[in-house]
């Protein structure tokens, strides 16, 4: 309208309305550089021939602000990049002197530490997954199980007395026939009291004092036998030929008993009390009393 007025001598006046921009975008090749239009004015886009069709470049309009609202932002297929940790400030002398010590790391594990991690390698070790360090217990139980163990080991060496006394006069005698039998089985008892001594030290726990019991139980039954068989039969009984008892068993002059009986008796008691006060030990440890 403009190129109209100045081709007839009009002035264009101010009050020519400016006609509503149709919103379509020219592409940035057609778009013309040397002269530049009023914002508000219509775009005349130049469109090739219409022979061919397929030069036509398709018309981008810009998004309504609806459109804007309602789609997605594009997502950006490269992936986003780690952000770099921020620098912490470096402490000065006075700071770092506050600073607690690591303690250093020990092989060994801690006091409160009842299981730690199995070992890899081996032969075993796909059987086990924790290892276990053991229980502790009270240091006065453990006192308690200490003494059992001195108890035991001088009820060891009192039987054994006789023993001894039996091998020093086949020492001494030169027409001895040797040492009786019944030696012999004085000694494996002390022996197996001396063992289950030491074990009961070395595994102070209410299933070693049971453990140490039950075989005192067992020898008291052995000198509850020897006992019942000096008393109740006469010297000739097959057991007392076994054992070569029967110069001890024969009953000497002003004496209700023979030595063997009495022997037997004596060893009886301290066994039967020794295996009372272990059983009751055990017990009371294991519940916890």
């Amino acid at each position: 309208g403009q190129d109209i007025m100045e081709a007839e001598g009009r002035k264009p006046s101010g009050k020519t309305k400016p006609k509503r921009s149709s919103g379509v975008t020219e592409p940035e090749g057609l778009r013309p550089t040397a002269n530049v239009e009023p914002v508000g004015q219509s775009r005349i886009i130049p469109r090739p021939a219409a022979d061919d069709p397929a030069e036509i470049p398709p018309v981008q309009s810009d998004p309504s602000p609806s459109e804007r609202a309602v789609s997605p932002p594009a997502r950006s297929s490269a992936p986003p990049k780690p952000t770099e940790p921020t620098a912490k400030p470096p402490r000065t002398a006075v700071a770092q002197s506050h600073v607690p010590a690591k303690p250093a790391a020990t092989s060994e594990p801690s006091d409160y530490e009842f299981e730690r991690p199995a070992r890899t390698g081996g032969i075993f070790a796909g059987l086990f997954s924790t290892e276990l360090r053991g229980v502790e217990h009270e240091r006065s139980r453990v006192h308690t199980a200490y003494w059992l163990a001195g108890w035991l080991v001088a009820l060891a060496l009192f039987s054994a007395a006789p023993a001894v006394r039996e091998v020093f006069e086949h020492l001494r005698d030169i027409d001895s026939p040797g040492v009786a039998r019944w030696a012999h089985v004085i000694v494996v008892f002390c022996t197996l009291q001396l063992v289950y001594a030491v074990f009961l030290a070395q595994l102070p726990d209410w299933s070693s004092v049971w453990v140490v019991a039950v075989v005192s139980l067992l020898l008291a039954g052995g000198y509850a036998m020897v006992l019942a068989i000096t008393v109740l039969s006469d010297p000739g009984n097959d057991v007392v030929a076994i054992l070569q008892l029967a110069e001890h068993a024969q009953r000497m002059p002003r004496e209700p008993f023979s030595r063997a009986s009495m022997w037997s008796f004596i060893m009886l008691s301290l066994t039967g009390l020794f295996t009372y006060f272990a059983g009751r030990v055990g017990v009371r440890w294991h519940s916890g009393r």
